[in-house]
C-alpha cells in the first residue's frame, strides 16, 4: 500500500517545496527499495523450502513414512553414496513408530527434551535391545547437523576482522586460515595439547624438520629462474 506517516508525508512536502525531490520519483525510490528487500529476502529464504520436509526429526508428532520418504530421496538427490536402504529404511521407521507413542512425546513435551536428547534416548534403546537403526540414523544425523542460524558464520568473520588488522597487513590469506582452523578446531586446553606434543616424537620432529618448507624453497628457486631467464 502507499501509506507514509504523518511526519514522514510533511519532510516530502516541504523538501518539495524545495525543489529538493519529486514526489513521484521519490516515492519510485522508495518502492524500488523494499522490492529489492523482498526479492532479497525470498531469495535467502528459499533454501528452507529444501528442508522444511525434516520437520518430523524434531518427534515432537507421529513420524509418517511420506516425511521420511521425501527425506531420503533429497539426500540420494544429493549425496548419491549414502549407502541408505530404502527397504530397511521403511522397517527402522515402523520400529521407531512402536517406540514413540503418544503417550511418549507428551512426556517429551512436558519434560521440555531436546531433540537430540530425545533422538539419543531412542538409539540407545535400540542398541541395548539390537534393533537396527544404521539408516535412519543417517538421515537424523544429516538433518541436526544443519545449522540453524548463521551465526557460527558470522562468528568466523568477526574472528577474522579481529585478527587480520590494519597493523597486520602482512598476514596472508594461508596464515589466516590456519589460525582459524586451530581456532575453531582445537577444543584442548594449552595444557593437554602441550602434554601431547612432548608425548608425540613423532609429531615433534616434523614440527623441527624442514619439510615443511619445501614448496618455499622450490617457489622460490622457479622464481629466481624464471626472473634470470627474462633478465
Amino acid at each position: 500500500n502507499d501509506y507514509i506517516p504523518l511526519i514522514i508525508r510533511k519532510d516530502i512536502s516541504r523538501l518539495e517545496e524545495q525543489g529538493a525531490i519529486k514526489r513521484p520519483d521519490f516515492m519510485n525510490h522508495v518502492k524500488n527499495f523494499y522490492n529489492n528487500c523482498l526479492e532479497y529476502l525470498e531469495e535467502w529464504t528459499v533454501q528452507f523450502e529444501d528442508v522444511k520436509n525434516f520437520h518430523w526429526v524434531t518427534l515432537k508428532k507421529k513420524i509418517l513414512w511420506e516425511y521420511v520418504e521425501i527425506s531420503f530421496e533429497y539426500i540420494s538427490n544429493h549425496f548419491p553414496k549414502n549407502n541408505i536402504c530404502e527397504n530397511d529404511l521403511f522397517d527402522e521407521v515402523s520400529l521407531v513408530k512402536r517406540y514413540v507413542t503418544d503417550e511418549k512425546i507428551k512426556c517429551w513435551l512436558s519434560a521440555n527434551v531436546e531433540t537430540d536428547k530425545k533422538w539419543t534416548e531412542l538409539f540407545l534403546h535400540f542398541k541395548q535391545n539390537n534393533i537396527p537403526y544404521q539408516n535412519i540414523l543417517k538421515i537424523v544425523e544429516f538433518a541436526l547437523s544443519l545449522p540453524g542460524t548463521n551465526v557460527a558464520t558470522e562468528c568466523v568473520f568477526s574472528s577474522i576482522n579481529k585478527i587480520w588488522t590494519t597493523e597486520k597487513t602482512q598476514l596472508n590469506i594461508k596464515t589466516l586460515k590456519s589460525i582459524l582452523s586451530l581456532k575453531y578446531n582445537l577444543t584442548n586446553s594449552c595444557e593437554i595439547f602441550h602434554d601431547i606434543l612432548i608425548n608425540d616424537p613423532n609429531l615433534l620432529l616434523s614440527i623441527h624438520s624442514d619439510q615443511k618448507y619445501d614448496r618455499e624453497r622450490k617457489s622460490y628457486f622457479f622464481l629466481n629462474n624464471k626472473f634470470n631467464l627474462i633478465k
